[in-house]
C-alpha cells in the first residue's frame, strides 16, 4: 500500500519479521498516524481503540481479552517491532483495564478540584466531564468556556477562576 490517495504526506515502508516461519508486513503509512502503524503491527489482533500522546510518546492499546496474546504475540514479538517503528511506549490493556484506568483518573482530577478549589463533588465531576484535567486548565480557559457547561452561571465561572 501506498501513501498515495489516502491523504498522507509521508513515507511508506514495508518491515518484515522472520520471513522463513512467520511473514507479518507493517506499512507505515506516517510517522503522524501512530495509531494506524501500531494496529498493523499487532496484527492479527483486533485492535479497539489506541490512545495515543504524542506529547509523552505513549501509546494505550486497547483490546478485547481474546486478543491480548494475539497482540503481544510470541515473546512479546509483535510489541517489541512497534514500539522500534514508533520510538513510543507502548502499553496493551483490555478494555476492562482501560476503563478501571478511566475511572481512577476521573476520580482523582474530580477529588483534585474538589480538595484544592473548594467545590463541592457534583462540580468536581461535571469539570472533568467536560474535559478540565487541571487546576491551570480552569484558570486558563476563561468565563466564556465554562459558562457553556449547562449548569455553570457567570457568576460561578468568574469564582472558579479566582480559585484556581
Amino acid at each position: 500500500m501506498t501513501a498515495e490517495g489516502n491523504g498522507f504526506s509521508s513515507f511508506s515502508f514495508v518491515f518484515s519479521v522472520d520471513p522463513g516461519r512467520f511473514r507479518s508486513s507493517v506499512c507505515a503509512k506516517s510517522v503522524q498516524r501512530p495509531a494506524v502503524v501500531v494496529a498493523n503491527a499487532l496484527s492479527p489482533a483486533e485492535v479497539q481503540r489506541v490512545n495515543v500522546d504524542n506529547e509523552q510518546k505513549k501509546l494505550d492499546v486497547i483490546l478485547t481479552e481474546e486478543n491480548l496474546s494475539k497482540a503481544i504475540g510470541r515473546r512479546g514479538q509483535n510489541v517489541r517491532l512497534a514500539t522500534k517503528l514508533l520510538n513510543y511506549e507502548i502499553n496493551i490493556m483490555t478494555d476492562q483495564e482501560d476503563s478501571e484506568r478511566r475511572q481512577v483518573e476521573f476520580k482523582e482530577k474530580t477529588d483534585n478540584f474538589v480538595k484544592n478549589l473548594e467545590l463541592d463533588e457534583t462540580l468536581g465531576q461535571l469539570l472533568v466531564a467536560e474535559g478540565f484535567s487541571s487546576i491551570d486548565d480552569i484558570k486558563d480557559s476563561g468565563i466564556e468556556a465554562l459558562t457553556k457547561i449547562e449548569g455553570i452561571e457567570e457568576e460561578t465561572a468568574k469564582e472558579l477562576i479566582e480559585r484556581a
